[in-house]
């Protein structure tokens, strides 16, 4: 009898299906394979990232610390910088407000990026060992980790002594604020309060701190292994503040100045109080660590590898190749007829010129009125790589610049003019007369800038003559204490 089912060896495949079939068993293993990649790849992206911190960090953040690291003169000095890629490779567009990059500065920049390039291919090594390793992997990936622990290490070296003197500043600017603050917080009178922060041990944390600022402060101190061990320390001590509830305590002790007549703070709102900024002291204090944990978050992560991947070029502009032209300032008698206009509508001279007065403090004359002195100025640096970029294929043009401070309002007005897409991170509101663009601004657009700077000037008159009081300073975000976590783990 005759089965119904027919048998498969009786049957005679063409070989146009042997061949669909093998395409669709090819198909379906190149499927899997990709998926298994994919899955991989989550995995080892998601151990890169610390709990707290979110997404990557982004390519704004990373520009924005990498300006940050090369600030090594102190207050004046500005660096700005922008990443230029294509099929050959990364070009670093960098500028500062000098007449150029000097020899050390290029330097740093190249052992920098060196570093977060060797970072980047050395986790990328990491992630492609087996998920069950024999001993001769075992022993590969514990020397991967220990190279790349070195690279971490050296580049941490590397920011942290280029970086001294301007930690020096920046912890002397400071210090006799901050120990005037430990003096008031020891001499304490609420006794629950007392109690707690002695429990919490925050009087021992602070003087621990103020002894490793101390110490890295003195000027005979140099950039060698001990020092970056000591930052290391400061690092940790400031963070052991913030895990102690530190802020809590912080509002309790300034709500208790406002009621003790001894006080400074005595009857005084909160936001307006006078006491030392500690926040913001640590912050800054800090803000190299910080820089730093974030180039290496940015560098390891997966999707940010590729920036990495070849060797960097770098351009900047001596200052023979600026040609400028200097603005007008408020000299000229176009402002002097617009603020009698705006001073009419005002019923109160008094109040204008107090408004007027307040309002001009952020209107900084940098410059005598000599304007032989002018030809010596250059740009400022975010306007100078905005215009090299300029020139550059749309594709390949940068939209972003990093900035280590805010810009100021004038950029922001040149950029507006320009009709730019260049972002930066903000502006601090000041304005720099005179104000420098390059030659190639014609004389329209200085029209223009001059009428929208009167803008501003107007409005900016109105808020300080009808808006109550100051705001605070600004302190560091929940997204920045998160990387100070990623920063002591790191170390």
């Amino acid at each position: 009898m005759l089965s119904s089912t027919p048998s498969t060896q009786n049957i005679n495949v063409g070989p146009n299906l042997r061949l669909a079939i093998s395409y669709a068993i090819g198909m379906a293993w190149a499927a899997k394979r990709t998926l298994l990649e994919e899955k991989e790849a989550v995995l080892e992206e998601s151990a890169t990232q610390e709990p707290g911190i979110g997404h990557n960090v982004s390519k704004e953040q990373f520009a924005d610390s990498f300006a940050s690291c090369f600030v090594l003169s102190g207050d004046k000095d500005v660096v700005a910088v922008a990443f230029r890629e294509n099929s050959n490779g990364i070009t670093i567009l960098m500028a500062n407000n000098k007449p150029d990059l000097d020899a050390d500065a290029k330097r740093h920049v190249q052992l920098v990026w060196f570093l977060l390039r060797q970072l980047a291919q050395s986790r990328g090594k990491e992630g492609i060992s087996s998920i069950n390793p024999d001993p001769t992997q075992k022993a590969q990936r514990l020397k991967e980790s220990q190279d790349t622990a070195k690279l971490i290490t050296d580049l941490q070296k590397s920011l942290y002594k280029q970086n001294l003197d301007k930690q020096k500043k920046r912890i002397n600017k400071g210090l006799s604020g901050f120990k005037s603050f430990i003096k008031d917080l020891g001499e304490i009178q609420d006794q629950n309060l007392k109690e707690e922060i002695q429990g919490e041990r925050i009087l021992e944390k602070l003087h621990t701190l103020l002894m490793l600022l101390e110490k890295v402060s003195r000027k005979d101190v140099k950039a060698d292994d001990s020092v970056v061990e000591d930052m290391k320390l400061i690092s940790k001590s400031s963070y052991d503040l913030r895990d102690c509830k530190f802020s809590a305590y912080l509002s309790c002790f300034i709500s208790e100045c406002q009621k003790d007549p001894r006080s400074k703070l005595y009857g005084k709102e909160l936001r307006k109080h006078a006491s030392f900024p500690i926040h913001r002291y640590l912050k800054k204090i800090n803000a190299i660590g910080l820089h730093f944990a974030y180039l290496v978050h940015f560098s390891t992560t997966p999707t940010r590898r590729p920036l990495f991947k070849h060797k960097e070029k770098l351009e900047s502009w001596p200052q023979k190749t600026q040609l400028i032209r200097v603005s007008k300032d408020t000299a000229d008698p176009e402002w002097q007829q617009s603020l009698k206009i705006l001073g009419a509508q005002f019923p109160d001279d008094g109040k204008f010129q107090e408004a007027l007065t307040t309002a001009a403090r952020n209107f900084v004359n940098t410059l005598s009125e000599d304007p032989a002195i002018y030809s010596g100025l250059t740009p400022h640096c975010e306007v100078k790589i905005s215009e090299k970029t300029e020139n550059i294929r749309s594709q390949e043009r940068p939209t972003y610049v990093g900035v280590s401070k805010l810009s100021c309002a004038g950029c922001n007005i040149y950029f507006k003019v320009r009709n730019t897409k260049v972002r930066t991170r903000g502006a601090h509101g000041k304005y720099y007369f005179p104000y420098v663009v390059p030659t190639s601004t014609n004389t329209l657009k200085l029209r223009e800038m001059v009428k929208l700077l009167m803008e501003d000037f107007r409005k900016h008159i109105r808020r300080t003559a009808f808006s109550p009081g100051r705001s605070e300073s600004t302190i560091p975000g929940g997204e920045q204490f998160d990387m100070f976590k990623f920063l002591v783990e790191l170390q």
